[in-house]
């Protein structure tokens, strides 16, 4: 005849086990459903900033699009836009040249860059100020 329904006898160590199993697993379900959704969130905030920032470029000035700032848009004044370029690569594009170059320009002529955190940096305005007496 087998065994009596549960609710009349005590549960087996196998039984407790099992249940115990499921329930942990219908935790890690439920947890794991929770970080999906805080997730898919996090990738629509995302995404809504890349669009942003695509139609924030699109407006931008030719040279805003070649460089990481935009030097036509600045003043000293304004103070929304930062004067540090950082990275060689930007440094580079801002002087229409190429990474190498700059790091020959630093070597040899003293290009006014600093390092942050390990990444060589420069500002425009120190930048502006070094071409000038290099043009002379």
């Amino acid at each position: 005849m087998g065994r009596p329904p549960l609710g009349d006898r005590p549960m087996t160590p196998a039984e407790r086990m099992r249940r115990s199993r499921a329930a942990r697993a219908q935790e890690r379900a439920q947890e794991a459903e929770e970080e999906l959704h805080r997730l898919r969130e996090r990738v629509r905030e995302l995404e809504a900033e890349v669009s942003r920032l695509r139609q924030r470029r699109a407006k931008a000035p030719a040279e805003c699009k070649e460089t990481s700032v935009c030097r036509a848009t600045m003043s000293p004044t304004d103070h929304n836009v930062e004067d540090v370029i950082r990275g060689v690569r930007a440094i580079a594009r801002a002087l229409k040249s190429t990474p190498a170059q700059v790091r020959e320009l630093q070597a040899r002529q003293g290009l006014p860059v600093f390092l942050s955190s390990g990444t060589l940096c420069a500002r425009w305005s120190e930048l502006a100020s070094w071409l000038a007496r290099q043009s002379k």
